[in-house]
């Protein structure tokens, strides 16, 4: 009987701390947009635009955020009309950085959180559709949004399905030349398991776009019909075999600090994952290429591995 309650004070004790640390979160999050709305508004009295759009684009929404992530925000944001009658134009796009990265660090006695901030124009937002840019979309698709406009989502059928898919594909194989290479910048270094997070992303959300590229065809064609891209690397990784998806789901753990030296080196040296980012590179190259992306791409035919280095990101 005593170990059955003992039992059940310790069951009842992790229930608390849960509800605990959930409301904690909680007020986490609402002084992190509160932080965010008073600097957009300063940022609107500064320079006399009006934010119409504002959302975040970061680890958070990516699902690999840890205790030190700090926010990425992106802003989209409208000059007076007499603004773009004039012979010299308004800055297109703009950035400021808070918190522990930033130029003025304290303010009123406290300390700004660490958080970036950065917007564009609405016309230098429309001229990124039509690129189909991806870091336009993603903010457009971002399920974090700290000022809501209907404009958001409305703009996402105009992105070119082939050329978004060549974005992701090329972002990823650029980043893994730079990991593959046999001594590693000492920037690089610094953040190497976050670079195999973002080429993992990249890949995933190529081949996300691909295999919807098959059914919908254009996005313009299929209009309000086409869904979203999942941003949480999870919930793409939810379209992939399950042996895949578990490798998915330990580097994700990895990203956010759930691994030692060990496991992380450990990782890096298991061939199946090895071949896990091999097969995916080759099956995107001939699945683009059957796409009839017509855009040049650069697609490199040697062999890809990863290299034995994620130790280094934890020095």
């Amino acid at each position: 009987g005593e170990s059955s309650g003992d039992g059940g004070h310790s069951r009842w004790q992790n229930r608390s701390e849960g509800i605990m640390a959930q409301k904690r979160n909680l007020s986490d999050r609402r002084h992190v947009r509160a932080f965010i709305l008073e600097k957009l508004r300063d940022l609107e009295r500064e320079f006399g635009f009006k934010v119409v759009y504002a959302a975040e684009r970061s680890s958070h929404v990516w699902g690999t955020a840890h205790q030190e992530s700090d926010h990425d925000v992106k802003f989209l944001y409208v000059y007076p009309m007499r603004s773009y009658c004039k012979v010299e134009q308004d800055p297109m796009k703009m950035k400021r950085v808070y918190g522990p990265r930033g130029t003025q660090r304290v303010q009123n006695g406290k300390e700004d959180m660490d958080v970036e901030i950065a917007g564009f124009d609405l016309k230098q937002a429309g001229s990124m559709i039509c690129r189909a840019d991806p870091t336009m979309y993603e903010i457009l698709a971002s399920p974090i949004v700290y000022k809501a406009s209907p404009l958001a989502r409305q703009f996402l059928p105009f992105f070119c399905l082939s050329r978004l898919a060549q974005h992701f594909f090329n972002y990823g194989n650029s980043h893994l030349k730079m990991l593959s290479r046999e001594k590693l910048k000492p920037k690089i270094q610094r953040k190497e398991l976050k670079m195999y997070g973002y080429t993992l992303r990249a890949f995933l959300s190529c081949l996300w776009v691909v295999r919807k590229a098959n059914i919908y065809g254009s996005l313009v064609e299929s209009s309000g019909n086409f869904p979203i891209l999942p941003l949480e690397i999870k919930k793409i990784a939810k379209t992939l075999s399950e042996q895949d998806e578990a490798r998915v789901l330990e580097l994700v753990g990895l990203i956010q600090g759930k691994g030692t030296e060990k496991t992380l080196k450990g990782f890096a040296d298991r061939k199946d994952v090895q071949s896990t980012f091999r097969d995916t590179f080759r099956d995107l190259s001939q699945r683009l290429q059957m796409q009839g992306t017509k855009d040049k791409m650069a697609i490199s035919s040697s062999p890809l591995s990863l290299p034995s280095r994620f130790s280094s990101s934890l020095k």
